[in-house]
């Protein structure tokens, strides 16, 4: 597993692609551009035989941190895939001096909320029907950490 910081110079298409893969509402070029042009935020991917196989996005002011999306392809998953992704980032968040974490995941994602849990984020809320779904909306439960 490989893990690089993405630039702006760098093509956001296929970060889309992978994302559209990942989540039904997956975010377009034009979003990931917007966050590769701001300086809060950090785009993340990991290569797993030299392809894409997940990214995060994350956004940081000052002592704080959010983890807007983490991804790694269904193929990748239950492999230490996602968690070294996760510890990626937030070792990216402790060098942009960030000392707690938030991010939100579905309450219908068990593996995601699973490896939350395992690597130390504590729920502190829930917003009902968060996110949407065909014919349906789900919430979504708050964790942090404290770096």
């Amino acid at each position: 597993m490989q893990l690089r910081r993405f630039t702006l110079s760098d093509d956001s298409a296929p970060l889309a692609a992978l994302h559209g893969q990942c989540f039904a509402a997956g975010w377009d070029a034009a979003d990931f551009d917007t966050y590769l042009s701001r300086e809060t935020d950090d785009v993340l991917g990991l290569y797993i035989k030299g392809k894409l196989a997940g990214l995060s996005v994350l956004r940081t002011a000052a002592d704080q941190s959010d983890i807007l999306t983490i991804c790694v392809l269904k193929k990748y998953r239950k492999k230490g895939a996602g968690r070294a992704l996760l510890d990626r980032s937030e070792a990216v968040i402790r060098e942009r001096g960030a000392d707690i974490v938030f991010l939100d995941v579905a309450e219908d994602n068990p593996a995601a909320i699973a490896l939350y849990r395992n690597a130390g984020y504590v729920q502190h809320g829930r917003r009902s029907g968060y996110y949407r779904r065909p014919g349906a909306r789900i919430g979504a439960l708050l964790f942090q950490k404290k770096l």
